[in-house]
């Protein structure tokens, strides 16, 4: 059966985290050690400091709810976790999670579908950032590196990147190439590399667990924006769930 994400990583885990963000959580799950950390500590801070020159920065900032950006949970052992039900609703204390880091990526996990619905499959253009569902309901997007799946079994080349809207909308300010519907859909890091803005204000989802480990990655449309990032090489297509 799966286990609660509260009973995991709970809400007073996470609050401890936030006090010290520089210093992963080890906490032990039965016999499974488990370690939680924060990939960008002071995000609004390095927002700042790289985007500092255009006026637009304050604004942005304002309306930007994250203080740290991205939630990182690394299992020694291969754990199973409640991440949605079977009407395709992701679990509370998750969406929590993402509401508070904007983006949650947990390694070594192998999924239940108990909505017994199949998985679509992705690529995306190369640092095309963009968001999946400007129009429906189901507004979180779940990335799954199937530990089941042949195509999945090794690391994939093609890593995915995430960054809160604000960050985004910055970078295109600072490229040059702000259009009205770039809050959708913008090609970024055309004439300036991407590699500085990692784990500065975007989080890179490597998908580079060992061979047969199983790796997912969710966040909230609403909140942030991604894009593929394919090193060279186009890798396979990731499984994509939407949910509620």
């Amino acid at each position: 059966m799966p286990l609660d994400p509260a009973n995991c990583f709970s809400r007073e885990n996470i609050k401890n985290l936030i006090k010290n963000p520089c210093k992963p959580l080890v906490l032990k799950i039965g016999s499974n050690t488990v370690r939680c950390s924060i990939a960008i500590a002071d995000i609004a801070g390095k927002i700042k400091k790289h985007f500092t020159k255009f006026p637009e920065t304050d604004e942005q900032l304002k309306n930007m709810s994250f203080k740290h950006f991205g939630f990182i949970v690394e299992s020694e052992k291969e754990i199973n976790l409640d991440i949605f039900d079977k009407d395709l609703n992701l679990n509370p204390h998750l969406k929590y999670i993402i509401d508070t880091f904007g983006v949650c990526s947990i390694k070594n996990i192998k999924l239940e579908n108990p909505a017994k619905k199949e998985f679509q499959k992705n690529i995306f253009p190369d640092l095309m950032f963009h968001i999946d569902r400007s129009h429906f309901d189901n507004q979180y997007s779940l990335f799954y590196r199937n530990p089941d799946d042949p195509k999945h079994r090794l690391p994939r080349t093609t890593t995915s990147l995430i960054m809160p809207n604000a960050a985004a909308h910055l970078q295109a300010i600072k490229e040059n190439c702000l259009t009205p519907s770039s809050h959708i859909n913008s090609k970024l890091f055309t004439n300036v590399p991407a590699g500085p803005a990692i784990d500065e204000y975007m989080v890179e989802q490597k998908w580079d667990a060992p061979e047969l480990n199983g790796e997912i990655c969710f966040f909230d449309n609403r909140t942030v924006m991604h894009a593929s990032y394919h090193h060279g090489d186009f890798g396979y297509q990731i499984a994509v769930q939407y949910l509620f």
